[in-house]
């Protein structure tokens, strides 16, 4: 689907998960509503390419995409709103 290379599958994968954040972003999630926003978000995730190649240094860092119902449940267990900022 994305080619046969390592590089090449990663800028596919990096492409799709760009895209539905966008997408995601444009939704009306409603944080008030955890189980209605986490099976939207899972039925959403179901429409994306499993990535199944991850290069050295993804493997070395023990680095992988967050998916976003996870996402969801960690910003609501960390009480995070719209606009918070830590800097």
């Amino acid at each position: 689907m994305f080619g046969t290379a390592v590089g090449n599958a990663r800028g596919g994968y990096d492409a799709a998960e760009a895209g539905m954040n966008l997408h995601i972003d444009g939704l009306d999630i409603d944080c008030g509503d955890a189980t209605g926003s986490i099976q939207k978000l899972l039925a959403l995730t179901e429409h994306m390419p499993r990535q199944t190649r991850r290069d050295e240094r993804q493997v070395e860092l023990q680095q992988f995409s967050t998916p976003p119902a996870q996402a969801f449940v960690v910003v609501k267990a960390a009480g995070l709103g719209y606009g918070w900022y830590a800097g």
